[in-house]
């Protein structure tokens, strides 16, 4: 592998590791918070599992709406 792959792969390796890591700290505390609010560790568990179900079901049908808004748009401008 060439320097400047390797460049770009420890770049991109080191920026992965940080948002996985930040994303960790952030449901660890979420999960506290919870805990403190007076939820059981279930319900804790279960709130923490229907946000991310949400996140599953939203997120890949607003990513088709924004590229079919995308492509309309393009040919709007095209015209």
């Amino acid at each position: 592998m060439n320097p400047a792959a390797r460049k770009i792969q420890s770049v991109y390796l080191t920026l992965t590791l940080g948002n996985t890591l930040a994303a960790s700290f952030i449901w660890g505390i979420n999960t506290l918070f919870l805990l403190d609010a007076g939820l059981s560790n279930l319900e804790a568990f279960a709130a923490n599992a229907f946000f991310t179900a949400g996140m599953v079901v939203f997120e890949v049908p607003t990513g088709v709406v924004a590229d079919g808004w995308d492509a309309a748009f393009r040919s709007f401008l095209a015209r």
